[in-house]
This record gives C-alpha cells, sequence and structure tokens, in this order.
C-alpha cells in the first residue's frame, strides 16, 4: 500500500478506458468486461490464468482470460472496453488469454503513458485533462443531453429522434464519430458520474441513483465487471475524470517495441 509519503493510488477514467495506478493487494480468480494490459517497472508480476501462471514486467489479459493477480506494491494498468475500435488486438496480442511483456515494453509504456510516478519515485504528475472533443453541433447536444440525463434511461432511438436523425443512421454517426458504440458509452458516463459522487464522498447507493443505476448492487456488478474491483476499494484513491480517447495506435507501436514519445493529453487529441 502507499504510505502517507508516498504517492496516492490513482484511477484515471477516459471514454472508454481506465488507467489505475497503484497497489493490487488479495484477489480471486476473475474476469471482466475490459481487455487488460498491466506493467510495473518495481518488480514482476504474476498473473495466474486457466493454462498457468505469467510472469514478468507486466501482461496482457483479454476480458474472457479468468485470472488471479499476485499482490504487488505498485503498478499501471490499462482496462480497454472491447468496443473501442481496434481492441481486438489486445486479443491477438494476448493469445486469446494471457501474454507476458517485454522488459522494454513494460518501459515502453511507462515512457508515453503514466498517470502516477511508481512508490520509488520522489515526484511525479499526473496527466493533465484533455481539451474538449472538437465536434459538430449535433454531437455536442448529443452529448450534453447524456450527461444531463443519467438519472433516466437512456435509449439510442429516443436519442436520435430526439436530435432528430434515424436511428440505424444515429448508431452509425455516434460510432463513427466517437469510436465507442452509444450503449458502452452511456455505461462509462453512468460510471464516470458513480465515480465522481464517490470521489465527492457519496456513499454507494447516492452513486448509484445519481449516475442512473438501478441500486448499489448494479453499480457494483457493472463496476467490477469494467475494472475487476470493488466501488468500496476506492476510497483512498485519487480518481480524475475525463473524456479522452484511447491512444491504440500509440500503444500498439510501443508492444511492437517501436519506439513512440509520450502523449500529452492536454495538447493532442488521442
Amino acid at each position: 500500500m502507499a504510505t502517507s509519503t508516498g504517492p496516492k493510488p490513482q484511477l484515471s477514467i477516459h471514454r472508454g478506458w481506465a488507467l489505475y495506478a497503484g497497489p493490487v493487494n488479495q484477489n480471486r480468480a476473475h474476469h471482466h468486461h475490459a481487455h487488460q494490459i498491466a506493467w510495473s517497472l518495481d518488480t514482476d508480476l504474476v498473473a495466474v490464468g486457466e493454462q498457468g501462471a505469467v510472469r514478468g514486467p507486466g501482461y496482457v489479459a483479454c476480458s474472457a482470460a479468468v485470472r488471479r493477480v499476485e499482490p504487488v506494491v505498485w503498478l499501471q494498468t490499462i482496462y480497454i472496453t472491447p468496443e473501442i475500435e481496434g481492441a481486438q488486438w489486445c486479443v491477438e496480442r494476448a493469445g486469446g488469454s494471457l501474454s507476458a511483456l517485454t522488459l522494454h515494453e513494460a518501459m515502453q509504456l511507462s515512457a508515453i503513458l503514466s498517470v502516477s510516478p511508481g512508490p520509488n519515485a520522489a515526484n511525479g504528475e499526473a496527466a493533465s485533462d484533455p481539451e474538449p472533443i472538437e465536434a459538430d453541433a449535433r454531437l455536442t447536444k448529443v452529448l450534453r443531453h447524456l450527461e444531463e440525463s443519467l438519472d433516466k434511461p437512456l435509449r439510442a432511438h429516443e436519442v436520435a429522434k430526439w436530435v432528430g436523425i434515424s436511428p440505424s443512421r444515429f448508431l452509425h454517426w455516434f460510432t463513427d464519430t466517437l469510436g465507442l458504440p452509444f450503449r458502452p458509452y452511456v455505461r462509462w458516463l453512468r460510471l464516470q458520474a458513480a465515480v465522481r459522487s464517490l470521489a465527492q464522498g457519496g456513499n454507494l447507493t447516492e452513486a448509484a441513483h445519481f449516475a442512473g443505476f438501478a441500486d448499489s448492487a448494479h453499480l457494483s456488478r457493472t463496476f467490477v465487471s469494467a475494472f475487476g474491483i470493488t466501488p468500496n476499494a476506492l476510497a483512498s484513491v485519487v480518481i480524475p475524470v475525463s473524456d479522452v480517447g484511447f491512444p491504440m495506435q500509440q500503444i500498439v507501436q510501443a508492444l511492437n517495441a517501436e519506439p513512440v514519445a509520450r502523449i500529452d493529453f492536454g495538447k493532442q487529441q488521442v
């Protein structure tokens, strides 16, 4: 666990993906909705799957892979929803289950995408919030409507009618514009809203109501499906939320051992 003088764990939630930096405590075998890329420059990670253990500076796990991760003082891990364009690459890189990363790959990931320093670092800053997504007037209208309506059911055909286009065209347009289909995007908006509520001191029931989940149990199930941990585990975690897209191209380059530059979230659209 991070000490009072060390960095605090951080879960940075974005559009269709998230980045966690912090400790991993005891956990049971599990699988969840997101693909996962985890790494550490301080120690080897051990992920135990159905076909045995994978050990190394990091690992890639596809969403269907059942695994248990050995406790570790500090790691960084990316959660990627399968709906993101190009996410099938994660399944291939993981060999359909789990695969280890090399030290060079872990160093590449740390060089381009880090939310927080490791436990041995003296200083460091989290990635800054991105600039707003450039969008046409309709998209701006739709996104504002979704964010303001999370306390009620959100159906694609109703939103399409509200914005004045056919449901089929709306779904294609939404996915093409944001890179994430409507329902997963709404689910992530709800998770972001719930996390905001929890970060501001709300309890699980209040967070579920605020974000439009049926109840706290529904929120917990969705949260575990997305992150593999319960909302209660976030009590001491710093939680910034933004709408930056996932830098798939840079991550693929990093894990193909091609040199890439660190991403500046505040200035670059990814």
